[in-house]
């Protein structure tokens, strides 16, 4: 693929959408409202 053949717009989006899996489940139910399952995973301390 060149790069007068890449869709910004599409990456942009995924990139968003791989943003919002840092977000709280309300925050992402909010910005994707068809979102079927949505949960947060605990926090885990790996040293």
């Amino acid at each position: 693929m060149s790069a007068s053949e890449s869709d910004f717009n599409e990456v942009n989006w995924y990139a968003g959408r791989a943003n919002a899996a840092c977000q709280t489940a309300s925050e992402i139910q909010e910005k994707y409202p068809n979102a079927v399952h949505v949960i947060n995973l605990e926090t885990i301390d790996i040293q």
